[in-house]
């Protein structure tokens, strides 16, 4: 500003770019870094007496210096500032390319959000805890199981690592994230779980926020199971849904709640099994009791027409003798089941 303050208007030099004041010059200088007639501004700044545009009375003229100050400005901006900023551009994306895949990123954390969009479609922060081992499964890894073989076991073992707190059956969005990722760095092997402990003591977990009245303990039940005088007419076997339903959302854990069901689960299956087995064993024993009737029947038929015939009565009771021996005796049924 100091050098050019004064300068007569030319071709490339006017009213708006020119050294007056800072704003000029700023534009000015950032043509020149574009590379946008460079040359020419610098032609207009060596104005001299001979070209009738300016005087060395009125101090208009341009100087010889315009020539090392355009060209140092245009080698250190365009050769160092610009090899600067591609330098930076590099390295991020060499960072990025050397991120870490067992460890959760940035991108992970948007995905997270996404899908975890699909299950709370209110947008209040809260999804059932019944809902997370398909959040898990709709998760890609680290912080999801997506693509596994047995994704659904698989999920309910995460689940059930992860110690989520629940609020009458609902769990918090950032209660999931902050175990999500805790799970994803203590299963690495590049970070130590005492790291994890150090860095967890410093941070400010904030509260959940509160749970809406529409998924509260009342709206996750069955209407049955709210109002008196329907419960009392449940058979035992609903009524057993209902109370598990409702011990379920009173637990302070959404590990325990996975823990129940999949005990009820087992519990269901061993019922069945025994339920199927002991009708197989009813209808053996059904089967052999009709075939020993039959024998009977015959041996008797047999024998009577024996004694009125004579020689028939010694071969006929062999038969039916041996039609007993080869009757297979009944399975013993266990004490419990009897």
């Amino acid at each position: 500003m100091h050098l050019f303050s004064f300068l007569a208007t030319g071709e490339n030099i006017d009213d708006v770019r020119n050294f007056h004041d800072l704003s000029s010059s700023s534009l000015l200088l950032l043509q020149v870094l574009t590379g946008d007639a460079w040359s020419g501004l610098m032609s207009d700044a060596m104005l001299g007496e001979e070209s009738g545009l300016c005087s060395d009375e009125a101090g208009d003229c341009g100087s010889w210096i315009a020539i090392p100050y355009f060209i140092s400005f245009m080698f250190v901006g365009t050769f160092v500032f610009l090899n600067l900023v591609v330098a930076v551009i590099l390295e991020n994306f060499t960072a990025l390319g050397n991120t870490n895949p067992d460890l959760v990123s940035s991108s992970d954390i948007e995905t997270f959000k996404e899908v975890w969009a699909t299950f709370d479609p209110d947008g209040d922060n809260f999804i059932p805890s019944k809902d997370l081992v398909s959040l898990v499964v709709c998760l890609p890894p680290p912080m999801g199981i997506k693509g596994a073989r047995r994704a659904q076991a698989d999920g309910v073992k995460m689940v059930l690592k992860l110690g989520i707190k629940q609020h009458e059956g609902h769990v918090a969005f950032h209660d999931v994230i902050t175990a999500l990722v805790k799970h994803s760095y203590a299963t690495s092997s590049y970070v130590d779980q005492a790291d994890i402990n150090a860095v967890e003591a410093h941070v400010d977990k904030p509260p959940p926020p509160p749970l809406p009245e529409t998924k509260s303990k009342t709206a996750a039940l069955p209407e049955l199971a709210v109002k008196p005088q329907m419960r009392r007419g449940m058979n035992g076997a609903l009524r057993a849904k209902v109370q598990a339903e409702e011990f379920a959302l009173d637990l302070p854990s959404a590990r325990q709640v996975f823990a129940v069901q999949l005990i009820g689960a087992r519990a269901d299956a061993w019922a069945r099994s025994r339920r199927d087995r002991m009708a197989r064993e009813r209808d053996y024993l059904a089967t052999q009791s009709k075939a020993a009737s039959a024998a009977a029947h015959s041996s008797t038929r047999t024998g009577g027409s024996g004694s009125r015939g004579g020689s028939g009565s010694s071969s006929s009771p062999g038969r039916g003798s041996k039609a007993h021996a080869h009757t297979p005796p009944a399975p013993r049924l266990r004490r419990h089941e009897a």
